[in-house]
């Protein structure tokens, strides 16, 4: 959806886990970290569904204290 509103997104949630291993604490520390760090220079957040991670929480935390807009979006997946 993202794509063809002419944004370019990025899911840390996706990368970071391929190349850390989400069960072992310092890892997954290290790629929501980065995350972070990547999400300091977006112009948006985007919050998609109504599940709300510990990751995501600080991940809106974070968007909040950098001023960077948190859009929920609701996604009709028979519009795609």
């Amino acid at each position: 959806m993202a794509l063809l509103m002419g944004y370019t997104p990025f899911a840390p949630h996706l990368l970071f886990p391929q190349l850390l291993d989400d069960s072992k604490e310092n890892e997954r520390e290290a790629g929501i970290c980065c995350g972070l760090e990547f999400l300091r220079h977006c112009s948006e957040l985007w919050i998609c569904g109504t599940k709300i991670t510990d990751g995501m929480r600080r991940e809106i935390q974070f968007a909040k204290l950098c001023d960077i807009p948190v859009k929920e979006i609701q996604i009709d997946l028979d519009d795609m």
